[in-house]
């Protein structure tokens, strides 16, 4: 997968990490689809180059004590070498890296609501920065030699208004927790151990027009707000997918009828 050329807007998210935009869900969707298809192909070339940089570095130590070809150690040289490069540009391009949540969960989310907006701005608000990284870094403690280092992600926030007059807001904040200990394997050397769980919590928030939706007993309000929460386990650290926060906002508008 090639990188796609991106304006000096999509630049400066891949370096700061940061979004936050106010325009119609159309233009979201165009800024974010192609920073999210360049982390793919980012990650998809790091995947290459440090692979590549760790077999080239392997094969070249082999080549150090094989005598029997000719230049054995030049080749040996120029392997390690190249391999060194390859592993550096590896690490190098890590600093582009983004979440994973926006290319697997916020684009998705958006093309998927895209008609239910109409044509005015939304707000949109998302931290890319990697889950793991030290800035989301809260806690970080060692009790009876397991290390328990917990993260705080509240990585997308959204606010606007819909086609039918409703206003939506979501917010999804997600808590990792990461249990690291030194096992003993069955060849009797030490191995780290490393296991991660996260809990996520949606929250959204739905103002009707009274007018158009009856939500309950009858009232002389203008709108009414009815609020949801999901709270979900997942063992790992991949992406929720978008239908989670999609089945919330469902379950909100299956509390409501069309007001007579």
């Amino acid at each position: 997968m090639s990188k796609p050329v991106l304006s000096p807007e999509q630049a400066r998210i891949v370096q700061m990490k940061q979004v936050s935009l106010h325009r119609p869900v159309a233009d979201l969707i165009g800024i974010l689809n192609p920073v999210a298809q360049y982390d793919a192909a980012g990650d998809t070339s790091r995947k290459t180059m440090g692979c590549g940089g760790a077999a080239a570095i392997v094969v070249g130590v082999i080549f150090l004590f094989v005598n029997t070809i000719p230049f054995h150690l030049v080749i040996a040289l120029l392997l390690l070498a190249g391999g060194a490069v390859l592993a550096a540009l590896a690490i190098r391009k890590r600093s582009e890296d983004l979440s994973d949540n926006l290319r697997k969960c916020a684009v998705s989310f958006l093309v998927a609501l895209r008609d239910d907006f109409g044509s005015d701005p939304i707000e949109v608000k998302l931290d890319l920065r990697p889950p793991l990284s030290k800035e989301k870094q809260t806690s970080k403690e060692k009790v009876n030699k397991v290390t328990t280092t917990i993260y705080t992600d509240p990585w997308l926030s959204l606010d606007g208004v819909l086609a039918d007059g409703s206003r939506l807001r979501c917010a999804v904040v997600e808590t990792i927790v990461e249990r690291s200990y030194w096992k003993r394997g069955s060849s009797g050397k030490q191995k780290l151990k490393t296991k991660r769980k996260k809990r996520v919590e949606i929250d959204v928030d739905l103002t009707l027009r009274t007018k158009t939706y009856a939500a309950g007993e009858a009232t002389d309000e203008k709108k009414t707000t009815l609020h949801a929460d999901a709270k979900l386990k997942r063992d790992g650290v991949d992406p929720i997918p978008p239908d989670e926060i999609i089945n919330v906002i469902a379950g909100l508008y299956a509390q409501v009828r069309p007001a007579s």
